[in-house]
């Protein structure tokens, strides 16, 4: 029984244009203190543009208007920097890793998203974008993220793609500084083939990076 929802309101003209929303995956954020909807989900699509929908009253649809708390517009408009990734999120802050942007730092403040980034990488990440992870020990944190444009297999316009290594970035939580790469040190820490829609986990003081033809695991060096 689906007891809530929500649809946005041009959901025929995202249907029409290939532009689903959902082509990343909602997260639930933590509780916003302050807010008149503490109890978020984000969910992002291919049309650029995140909503930001009340867990305890969704919306539902409404052909005329929508009905959720913000939308936010990622970067660029539509159909060339689109949401392919899960974005991922700690206290305030949440982050998103859109189609040919850098991976961006939006803040929390009563609830609300920031309408432009607070903080936003060097690098920008091309299609299909980046699904970042969360390392935290209660007072840093640290983004681990993955440029996977060297993915195996075909491409949206119909060709194969031109394959190569997954990359792995580490960015300091608060600012988006680089702080490490697995191509900065020659091939001493080169993963294997990139494959679309892939994050890194992290566990255990280690990084798994799951590849086309290998399991990568990154740690301190001994």
């Amino acid at each position: 029984m689906v007891e809530d929802y929500f649809t946005p309101s041009n959901t025929g003209d995202l249907t029409a244009k290939d532009l689903d929303l959902g082509a990343g995956g909602p997260i639930l954020p933590p509780t916003q203190t302050g807010a008149v909807a503490p109890n978020l989900a984000v969910v992002g699509g291919k049309d650029g543009k995140i909503y930001l929908v009340n867990r305890s009253n969704m919306g539902k649809f409404n052909a005329f208007a929508n009905s959720n708390v913000e939308t936010v517009a990622l970067g660029n408009p539509e159909p060339t920097n689109g949401l392919f990734a899960t974005p991922a999120a700690l206290g305030s802050r949440i982050y998103f890793g859109e189609v040919n942007e850098p991976l961006g730092l939006f803040t929390f403040s009563n609830g609300l998203l920031s309408t432009a980034p607070t903080a936003q990488t060097s690098n920008v990440f091309l299609y299909p974008g980046t699904s970042p992870m969360i390392s935290t020990d209660g007072a840093n944190s640290v983004v681990w993220t993955l440029d996977l444009h060297a993915y195996v297999g075909g491409t949206p316009d119909g060709t194969i793609n031109t394959s190569g290594p997954a990359v792995l970035h580490a960015y300091d939580g608060a600012t988006l500084q680089e702080l490490y790469n697995s191509s900065q040190a020659g091939t001493r820490d080169t993963a294997g083939k990139a494959l679309k829609f892939t994050s890194p986990t992290v566990a255990n003081g280690h990084v798994y990076v799951g590849t086309a033809n290998q399991l990568t695991v990154y740690g301190l060096l001994p």
